[in-house]
């Protein structure tokens, strides 16, 4: 009898444990679900040199746009904002404007909810910044 009752609160256990372990599997969001917020960069660093980071703002939508701001932006009112589409790939990279003479490549170093780290090219130059999000 207690080899019985053993047994089936040992399978009650297991069973309770399989079950946790599919839901919080389930709930974990997609890179691309954290990404698609509005961000602002709060580190900048060119060849590994931390410099004064400028005021950018950038936001992925769901449905691969991009909208992208410097403070200048905010204090001039005849600026235009940078307004593009945006792709995610397998590689874990987004493509901006693909295809067209603005494209641009940012790998994601790291990506979770409180923080973007991007690394890309420009000019030569290597840069990573690091992103937190912006309500």
């Amino acid at each position: 009898m207690k080899n019985i009752i053993f047994s089936l609160v040992l399978f009650a256990f297991l069973f309770s444990g399989h079950a946790h372990s599919q839901d919080s599997a389930e709930t974990k969001p997609s890179v691309k679900e954290i990404l698609c917020t509005k961000w602002m960069l709060s580190e900048y660093t060119e060849n590994g040199v931390k410099t004064d980071s400028p005021v950018i703002y950038i936001m992925f939508k769901n449905s691969g746009q991009y909208i992208y701001k410097e403070e200048s932006d905010f204090t001039n009112e005849n600026s235009d904002t940078d307004i593009g589409v945006w792709i995610l790939t397998d590689k874990n990279e987004i493509v901006f404007d693909k295809g067209t003479d603005d494209e641009e490549i940012w790998n994601i170093v790291s990506i979770d909810a409180s923080k973007l780290v991007v690394k890309y090219t420009e000019d030569n130059t290597i840069v990573q910044g690091v992103f937190i999000p912006k309500k």
